[in-house]
């Protein structure tokens, strides 16, 4: 098992399977997984503009855009999707772990769920109030 921190470069992640976590300071703000198309590919997806998945990209607009340019499904589009694109780059760090045995989905999502409950990451889960 690897793991390996502290890179916001989309090129430097690895091309395998693994957990990956979104990060800043001290602070857990997303935990994820990625045990078929690869960490790089899944990472690379929270900073394009149609994000397959969106939870990270919605609990962040859902707290951070006052100004209507989120939509009113808080998607995160135009000048906020620039926001968190921004935000992302320049106050978080991607951390990675990876092993042979994380490309089996249920082992993911074992390691994904531990993390989870371990660091109470700030954008995994929020509820519908703060929409």
């Amino acid at each position: 098992m690897i793991c390996e921190g502290g890179d916001n470069d989309l090129a430097v992640l690895p091309e395998g399977p693994g957990v990956y976590a979104f990060c800043r300071a001290n602070e857990f703000l997303y935990v994820g997984q990625s045990p078929t198309q690869g960490i790089r590919v899944r990472v690379g997806q929270h900073l394009a503009p149609r994000d397959q998945g969106g939870t990270l990209r919605l609990h962040w607009c859902r707290l951070h855009c006052q100004d209507g340019a989120c939509g009113e499904r808080k998607a995160c589009i135009g000048s906020a999707f620039q926001r968190y694109q921004t935000w992302l780059s320049r106050h978080c760090e991607v951390w990675t772990i990876t092993a042979a045995g994380l490309a089996d989905e249920s082992k993911a999502g074992r390691l994904e769920d531990m993390l989870i409950s371990a660091t109470q990451p700030t954008f995994q889960h929020l509820s519908d109030q703060s929409r």
